[in-house]
């Protein structure tokens, strides 16, 4: 196996070959003329951060600045493995979601959305956050909760969360447009705070989980596809079995780069296991959320554009 494979993009190429979705990254780009273009990656070789940065070569962008990243350093082997069986463990007490998983409807098309705020509501959120002592990551995951159950029905659903996290400062790689990123996994309900999941993120963060995550991908991305495949299809087979699915929210970050550019947005693939994926990107000082929702949950009214609706409702209803 080539040294310089991206192990971690492995899983999309496997998970997307046995079941059959989409594993396609798209960035929209929005000049100050309020001109559109988008670009489409293949989550098996490129993150959000990776694919800005692929963008800033294609497009002639000037360099861009990814958000800064945090200081520290791939912990070694041993540590690792360990951190990966806490991991495991932890994905093992998965909740069971309020909203029941769905067999997929065939011949429907996923659906998507996005919403650009203004440099004024962005100032306004990231201040409300800042006088909160909690992360907009923590923020968007919270009101996207609550907008899921309030848009569903389900004010008081359960539901598992991934949060993805960069590591991007801590792998040193010849690629740097790969898979850099690793989740990490929470369960939340209708008592869950603010502070609650802001605590929750840090405190993972702080024990190094997001390195068992590393750790598990790294040693999944050595097998052969089709032992990889099997493990994603027992896998699959087994959430389907208890209904499971989980929702993610990833905060691509604060990204200073072209200022012909007024804005980007991102959206990440979804499938029955996801079917909702919320995505932030601020450009320049201007957040865009970014929002793709499995065609099997629209029977709970969460197409894309109403849950879209929702979410910058709470949002707003939150900081204003």
């Amino acid at each position: 196996m080539p040294r310089n494979l991206d192990r971690i993009g492995r899983y999309f190429t496997c998970f997307g070959k046995t079941m059959g979705e989409s594993t396609r990254i798209e960035v929209m780009t929005v000049d100050q003329e309020g001109l559109s273009e988008n670009h489409f990656f293949n989550h098996a070789t490129c993150d959000g951060q990776g694919a800005l940065l692929e963008i800033q070569k294609i497009r002639g962008e000037t360099e861009i600045e990814l958000p800064q990243q945090r200081a520290e350093s791939v912990p070694p082997l041993p540590r690792q493995l360990l951190l990966m069986t806490d991991y495991l463990k932890t994905m093992g007490q998965a909740a069971t979601p309020s909203l029941k998983r769905i067999k997929s409807l065939k011949g429907l098309p996923n659906s998507s959305s996005y919403h650009s705020f203004s440099l004024d509501e962005t100032n306004a959120l990231l201040a409300f956050c800042k006088a909160r002592n909690v992360s907009p990551t923590a923020f968007l995951t919270w009101t996207l909760h609550k907008a899921i159950g309030e848009q569903s029905g389900m004010i008081d659903q359960v539901c598992n969360w991934s949060i993805p996290v960069s590591i991007r400062a801590a792998l040193s790689s010849p690629e740097t447009t790969g898979n850099k990123s690793v989740p990490l996994f929470l369960s939340l309900d209708h008592k869950s705070s603010l502070e609650d999941i802001h605590g929750e993120v840090k405190n993972q963060l702080i024990m190094g989980r997001h390195w068992g995550a590393y750790r598990m991908l790294m040693l999944l991305g050595c097998l052969p596809n089709r032992i990889y495949e099997a493990v994603i299809r027992q896998d699959e087979a087994k959430m389907a079995r208890k209904g499971q699915w989980f929702a993610i929210l990833s905060n691509i970050g604060s990204v200073r780069g072209d200022e012909n550019v007024a804005f980007k947005g991102c959206l990440a693939p979804t499938d029955p296991t996801a079917p909702i994926k919320g995505t932030s990107l601020t450009w320049n000082g201007r957040m865009t959320l970014g929002l793709s929702v499995h065609q099997s949950f629209f029977q709970y009214s969460l197409h894309a554009d109403f849950l879209m609706k929702a979410w910058v409702r709470v949002i707003a209803q939150t900081y204003s």
